[in-house]
């Protein structure tokens, strides 16, 4: 048995209206000065603002609501710095999706410590900086990477001249994190998708990666039935309560995924190419390249290493897409139906080519040597990841 350690917040909460827990959680933790983080559009449109300004007058809780608009840049964190000196809150706060919940960790961390975000996005060592005075609670408006359990940081838009990709460590990881299924339906339709991609990358990632372990694995498959069963219901349906159950749910597992395993070479192209073009949403590039990057994996593993735990796992994926039993003599049949599996959910999601999402392919090199393969369950060469971008362009 494999030995692993595990990360999580302090306290989950799932389920319907579970945002209405917001303000009793501030309260436990004695706190009486709140900066909420969201942005405008989500605010406006779903009624969550006139809850939270309940909720905190009943709980005698002071509070200020920090609006984020992206992209940001160094000048919004200073401006967010003047509020939060000003201020002096004792608890943040982050309702929103990814770039909200990003926004809030980073703030924090500068807060507490003082120091410009050009310092936090430079910085290695994982015990350099403190965030163990004031907690961060997240409810999560779109649950689209699980980023409300995880540990990792991405500021989009930040040194756009270097490789930007996440800044993973404890510290990120919110004390408290809520998912209330029922604030997805206010999501865009195309936000649902790209977000549903990226929870599926992570899970098919989380799961081969050569970092899993055993509790992981456990998990990983579960989450990949849900979010395959409830994405192309919620694109047409956003309102339908049994897909946002399922989908809230497998992005709650891809983000414990996300924490606990490693990502693959999936994600290392994704951040490469954000990290480029950072105007091109992280969801959609993920599905732009999930067929051809499992595609080329499944292949090395299958030609190079048959027996090995990578072609397993995939063939395991492969029983669930198809509904045939996993064993060693029907990984070939197993392993193409993965790829057959994948083909037609992204043509029928009508998953975005890099082309469409204005990718040039002069930038493929660079974009390459900038790649991280994280735990990506085979080694591939400069050219086969090249390979990649060219069968999603």
């Amino acid at each position: 048995m494999n030995t692993f350690s595990l990360k999580f917040p302090g306290n989950i909460i799932f389920g319907d209206n579970s945002v209405n827990k917001l303000g009793t959680i501030t309260a436990m933790r004695m706190k009486n000065r709140a900066v909420v983080f969201t942005n405008g559009r989500l605010m406006d449109c779903s009624g969550i603002k006139d809850i939270i300004i309940e909720q905190f007058k009943d709980a005698g809780i002071d509070y200020t609501i920090v609006e984020i608009n992206m992209p940001v840049n160094e000048g919004s964190f200073n401006e967010v710095m003047k509020i939060l000196r000003n201020f002096k809150p004792d608890i943040f706060v982050a309702v929103g999706e990814d770039d909200v919940i990003n926004f809030a960790k980073a703030a924090r961390i500068l807060f507490e410590n003082e120091i410009e975000i050009s310092e936090l996005i430079k910085f290695q060592n994982k015990n350099h900086y403190d965030s163990n005075t004031l907690p961060l609670v997240v409810v999560t408006t779109m649950s689209g990477s699980g980023n409300a359990v995880s540990d990792e940081l991405i500021i989009k838009g930040m040194l756009t001249d270097k490789y930007c990709g996440p800044l993973k460590n404890d510290i990120f990881i919110p004390e408290c994190a809520i998912i209330d299924p029922l604030l997805i339906k206010f999501a865009t339709p195309q936000d649902i998708l790209y977000c549903g991609f990226d929870i599926f990358s992570r899970l098919i990632e989380s799961y081969v990666s050569k970092n899993a372990n055993l509790f992981t694995d456990a998990l990983m498959l579960q989450g990949l039935k849900l979010i395959a069963e409830a994405l192309p219901v919620l694109v047409n349906n956003p309102n339908d309560q049994s897909a946002l159950n399922s989908y809230a749910y497998a992005s709650l597992l891809a983000g414990i995924g996300s924490a606990n395993s490693r990502l693959t070479l999936i994600h290392g192209l994704t951040y490469a190419v954000c990290s480029k073009y950072c105007d091109i949403p992280h969801g959609a590039v993920c599905g732009a390249i999930m067929f051809a990057a499992t595609l080329l994996n499944m292949q090395r593993v299958q030609m190079f290493d048959p027996t090995s735990t990578a072609t397993k796992k995939y063939a395991k994926i492969g029983s669930l897409f198809c509904g045939i039993d996993e064993s060693f003599d029907k990984h070939g049949v197993l392993l193409r139906g993965v790829t057959e599996y994948l083909k037609e959910f992204t043509q029928k999601l009508k998953a975005p080519r890099l082309s469409r999402l204005g990718v040039d392919k002069e930038d493929f090199y660079s974009i390459v040597s900038v790649t991280n393969p994280y735990g990506n369950p085979v080694d591939l060469a400069e050219t086969e990841i090249i390979d990649i971008l060219e069968m999603s362009y």
